[in-house]
This record gives C-alpha cells, sequence and structure tokens, in this order.
C-alpha cells in the first residue's frame, strides 16, 4: 500500500481510490497526502530545524556537547520521585547533573541500557524499534539540460539500488540532484531485513557507491544526452547504519493498523523521564519527532 501511495506502477488495476490514502498506509504517506497534516520540509533539513530552535530560544538554553548520556535514573520510586540524575562522559570521566525532569529522544533500542529499571515490558517494547538503514547520495551536475529535455524532475525506480532520484537544486548557483535508497533483505521483515541492510551497506564501498549513483543518473538520462563522465561535477555519499525509525504495516505486524503499537508502550512516561524521537510516534521524519517532543514536554509538565 506505501508503494501504491508513493506513485510506484503496477496498481492501476485494483480500483484503489486515488483520492484517499489507505487505513493500511504508514503515517507518512498518510501526512503525504494531507490526511493527519503536512509534513514540513525545512531549508537545510534536520539542521535547519535546529538552526531554527535556537534562534527562537535566544541564549535560554545550554547545551553541553560531546558528553554522551550514559545514565538516567529516577531519584526515588518513579511513582513519587520528583528529581531525576542523568550521567555523562565529559571525555575524561563520568559526572552527572541533576534534573526535574528528563526528556530522552534517542533511539529507543538505546534506552533500556541507560535506564535499566524500566520494567520489563516497557524494555521489550522499545527494543521493537529497529531504524531502517538509509544511504543517500547528493550529485552535483554541469547543468539541468538533460532533464529538462526529458522532462523529468523525480523518478521512482524499482529493482534498482537507489530507489529514488530527484533534481533538488536548479538556479544560477548549480545543480544537484540527489538519489536515495534504503539498503534492506525485505524478504527477511522488517526488522532482520533491516538489520542485514545496515550489514551490507558497512560493508559497501563509498567508490560502488558513487559508481550506482553515476550508473543510475546515465540509464534515466542518457537518452536526453547526459554524459556523467562530462556532466557529474562532484558526488558527495552519505550513510546512515540508523537511518528511518519503523513505521509497521501488514502482514509483518498484526496489530497493524489498529493497534496497540509496540511505541505506545515504549514511549510511556517513567517517574520524571520522558520519552520522544521519532521511534516513539512511530514515524520516520522529523516531524514526527517534534510531535513526540511535544508529548513529551506536556506529559512531564502537567
Amino acid at each position: 500500500m506505501d508503494a501504491w501511495g508513493l506513485g510506484y506502477p503496477g496498481f492501476g488495476g485494483l480500483g484503489l481510490d486515488e483520492g484517499k490514502p489507505s487505513r493500511f498506509s504508514a503515517p507518512t504517506i498518510a501526512k503525504e497526502w494531507g490526511v493527519t497534516g503536512r509534513v514540513a520540509h525545512l531549508p537545510g533539513g534536520v539542521h535547519g530545524l535546529v538552526r531554527a530552535m535556537l534562534d527562537a530560544m535566544g541564549g535560554r538554553a545550554r547545551f553541553r556537547l560531546s558528553s554522551p548520556v550514559v545514565s538516567v535514573r529516577n531519584d526515588g520510586p518513579p511513582e513519587t520521585a520528583t528529581t531525576a540524575t542523568v550521567g555523562y562522559f565529559d571525555g575524561h570521566e563520568v559526572r552527572s547533573v541533576g534534573a526535574g525532569a528528563v526528556i530522552l529522544a534517542c533511539w529507543h533500542s538505546v534506552v533500556p541500557y541507560l535506564v535499566p529499571d524500566l520494567p520489563g515490558a516497557q524494555r521489550t517494547a522499545l527494543r521493537a524499534a529497529v531504524k531502517t538503514p538509509l544511504v543517500e547520495a547528493v550529485v552535483r551536475l554541469r547543468s539541468a539540460d538533460a532533464w529538462r529535455r526529458l522532462g523529468v524532475s523525480r523518478t521512482r525506480w524499482t529493482g534498482a539500488y537507489w530507489c529514488m532520484s530527484e533534481l533538488t537544486h536548479h538556479s544560477g548557483d548549480g545543480v544537484t540532484a540527489r538519489l536515495v535508497a534504503a539498503p534492506s533483505r525485505s524478504e527477511l521483515g522488517p526488522a532482520e531485513g533491516a538489520a542485514a541492510g545496515r550489514q551490507a551497506l558497512l560493508r559497501t564501498p563509498y567508490a560502488m557507491l558513487e559508481f550506482g549513483a553515476r550508473d543510475q543518473l546515465a540509464r534515466l538520462l542518457g537518452a536526453g544526452g547526459f554524459d556523467p563522465g562530462r556532466d557529474v561535477e562532484a558526488v558527495a555519499v552519505y550513510r546512515w547504519g540508523h537511518g528511518y525509525s519503523p513505521e509497521y504495516c501488514r502482514p509483518w505486524h498484526g496489530f497493524h493498523p489498529d493497534g496497540p503499537s509496540p511505541a505506545e508502550a515504549a514511549r510511556r512516561r517513567f517517574g520524571r523521564i520522558g520519552l520522544a524521537g521519532s521511534d516513539a510516534a512511530p514515524s520516520a521524519r522529523a516531524d514526527a519527532a517534534v510531535t513526540a517532543a511535544h508529548r513529551a514536554v506536556g506529559e512531564l509538565s502537567g
């Protein structure tokens, strides 16, 4: 259903209602349809969002960089605790800081290691959030002439490594194309397939990823006169072994779409510790993380 919602071919004879998403559609697909809200696309991506947040706070917040958190605990039983303690590593030793409340917006699979006294059912639910690997190639092009000649600006692929390619920037400052892939062995199911795809991605040389991006652009644009040896000026490849939060689907997850999903148990407040991050939504984009943060703040402020 998500492939249909994204415009992939092969669904024309099924009589699906193109005016609305299926009830089986993933949250991100439903949002793109405008059913549960518009997905925000910010200049500069997540970096742009962080800059906007910092500007809005106007220096009223303090940030401790390069200090990874290693433990979080309530000061007393979670039912009655009014404060919490956070342990972090400053590069030399583990230090601690007290807080009235803590929000963990990290990967849910990490949380059980940081908060070892969580209830067993919640720990199990947190570990269900196995992220999908993601890799992106940003290609600087000499011109957009081939795209214009062929009348294309965005293409989705089947049976290819890169599943989407698009012309993302076309102005006097230059031309940029973007290719995206989510390596996975889908026959293993979402969690096991993502783990296998992550292992394969981390073993794949960057040179092979660059060659694949050039090759697919040549296949797409060759008829328009595109020559990767001449028209590609630079390639930057970004890979995230843990990229996207899982969005549950049939037939792998019997609880979808009516729920409850593991995220509902995973994101429960634990004393003065709240759970956020896109895994808590569960949905794969920055707007989902904002929604989860709003909910977590409200739980701890109420």
